[in-house]
């Protein structure tokens, strides 16, 4: 009876921690989308790739710093990451 009780207990605690997982993961996507509405952006639609600035450029330019580069082209433009880690390399592979 008492490994019953248990499995109960783990699987109860698994649904929850699932429950809690997919409700944050909800609220990002929510507020990402919002603020896409907020700097004007239809969050429908993929936005066109936008030029790099000078500064991305250099940093895309050293493999050490790409990173960076994403992060200064999403501060940028306000593209979420998968579009600016795009942008990034294909200016990288480009070169």
């Amino acid at each position: 009876m008492n490994e019953n009780w248990a499995g109960s207990a783990a699987l109860a605690a698994i649904a929850f921690a699932l429950a809690i997982y997919f409700t944050a993961t909800g609220w990002f996507k929510h507020r990402e989308r919002m603020a896409m509405i907020e700097r004007g952006l239809n969050p429908d639609q993929m936005p066109p790739m936008l030029p790099l600035s000078d500064r991305v450029k250099e940093l895309a330019s050293d493999p050490t710093k790409k990173i960076e580069a994403i992060k200064v082209y999403r501060a940028e433009t306000g593209t979420d990451l998968a579009q600016a880690k795009a942008a990034v390399d294909a200016f990288t592979n480009s070169r």
